[in-house]
């Protein structure tokens, strides 16, 4: 999640969280793998479509706005459109060219969130 997180850096996580928006981080255990636990960002919501042009995040076809991100190191990702399941969230590292994230594993079921990251 660097920068907006730095490796090694605190966080506090506000228990079982519920109302999830777009930007929020969370904290979730990895699906892959359940003895671990991430923290990234949701971009894209239940029911909504996304995908990847050039690095840029479509949500339904309209640019998402990304301020939080470093321009400076862009990533040029490419991503066919998918719908995210109900009860699901599209999570994403901040450091796109550096992030094992939805991408790559699909959309995060709700049920393994652990919260909201509230502080950092």
């Amino acid at each position: 999640m660097m920068p907006t997180i730095e490796n090694g850096g605190t966080v506090f996580i506000y228990g079982k969280a519920s109302n999830m928006h777009r930007g929020d981080i969370v904290a979730f255990r990895y699906p892959e793998e359940l003895s671990k636990s991430f923290i990234q960002r949701i971009v894209g919501l239940p029911g909504e479509e996304i995908s990847l042009v050039e690095g840029k995040v479509l949500i339904n076809g309209l640019p998402l706005d990304e301020p939080y991100l470093n321009l400076e190191d862009p990533s040029r990702a490419y991503m066919d459109r998918v719908r995210i399941p109900d009860r699901s969230y599209f999570v994403m590292g901040d450091n796109r060219r550096n992030s094992n994230d939805s991408r790559f594993w699909g959309a995060l079921p709700e049920e393994l969130i652990i919260g909201k990251v509230v502080f950092y």
